[in-house]
């Protein structure tokens, strides 16, 4: 491998900003969401009235997750002209010139979606009315559902190679070895977590001194999808103009390109 190298490289692209997070689900009495349930009321002489009524479910997410930004494209490096009319390398070595086109930047990463908040608590009954059959055990609501992730934001392409243009004698040309190629293509963005379910809310315990039991919880929103991807940058010129060595200290004429 060359020991001397040239190396010109273009700047990265950048990469994509994170999307907005989705907004909650807050329970709220105008909306019977997540409410408690009632309890049950008894009559003076003993009877059941009113049975307790059901927790009410909890509010879903109101969005979800916003997209991740888009990355920029890499970018491409300065042109470079070489003129030399003497090259003195070690033998079975090279100068290396190397143009290199930027990276392009990653997507952004989606936003998560907003979560679902819990359901209300169940209302409880005079075990006398649970017992004799004319009330069954309050149910808490169900948890909110969340919302899903955002979408990634698509990969930014590979900045192209620059041009090389070097001016050197016939002899000198074979101690050269000249390349520029482009970029990579950057990553795209992650898709943003779901926003989570609320938790279910707590039911009627019944018979008295059982354990504590739960409606279910809000389902999760689904993950986003990832970015879309891009392409590498494309090569760029490497061009070789011949000029004459240089006779007693004169310098040659170059030509125009």
């Amino acid at each position: 491998m060359a020991k001397s190298t040239i190396l010109i490289k273009g700047e990265p692209g950048i990469s994509g900003s994170t999307g907005t997070q989705g907004t909650n689900g807050v329970n709220s009495a105008a909306n019977n969401t997540g409410q408690p349930g009632k309890n049950g009321t008894k009559g003076w002489l003993g009877g059941c009235d009113d049975c307790a009524t059901n927790g009410t479910a909890g509010a879903n997410a109101v969005s979800g997750g916003g997209p991740g930004g888009n990355a920029g494209s890499g970018f491409s490096p300065p042109s470079f002209t070489l003129t030399v009319y003497q090259l003195n390398v070690p033998t079975g070595q090279s100068l290396s010139i190397l143009s290199q086109g930027g990276t392009g930047g990653t997507g952004g990463t989606g936003g998560v979606g907003g979560s679902g908040d819990s359901g209300g608590t169940a209302g409880s009954n005079y075990s006398k009315c649970i017992s004799n059959g004319t009330c069954q055990p309050a149910q808490g609501g169900y948890g909110g559902n969340g919302a899903n992730g955002g979408v990634g934001g698509n990969a930014g392409s590979g900045g192209n190679g620059g041009s090389i243009t070097i001016y050197c004698p016939l002899e000198v040309q074979p101690l050269i070895m000249a390349l520029s190629s482009g970029g990579a293509a950057g990553n795209p963005g992650a898709g943003g977590a779901g926003g989570n379910g609320g938790a279910g809310g707590a039911n009627e315990v019944y018979p008295s001194g059982s354990q504590q039991t739960y409606a279910p919880a809000g389902l999760s929103g689904g993950q986003g999808g990832g970015g879309g991807a891009a392409n590498p940058g494309m090569s760029g010129s490497v061009n070789f103009f011949t000029i004459n060595k240089l006779q007693n200290g004169s310098k040659s004429n170059v030509p125009a390109n």
